[in-house]
């Protein structure tokens, strides 16, 4: 059974909803400081450029 991605990505705020990125962090490969969270990577906030997931 896996378990959640709980990780707590410190320092790092998500460009989309302003919030804590907790889980699955999405950093543009494009952009130089460019993060988004889980959720607003569903909401496909940033589709213009290619994204890196990061665990």
């Amino acid at each position: 059974e896996a378990t959640p991605n709980t990780t707590v990505h410190t320092g790092i705020a998500c460009d989309g909803c302003q919030g804590s990125v907790v889980g699955n962090r999405y950093k543009c490969m494009e952009c130089p400081d460019y993060d988004l969270c889980q959720a607003c990577m569903d909401k496909n906030l940033h589709p213009e450029h290619n994204m890196a997931k990061l665990v």
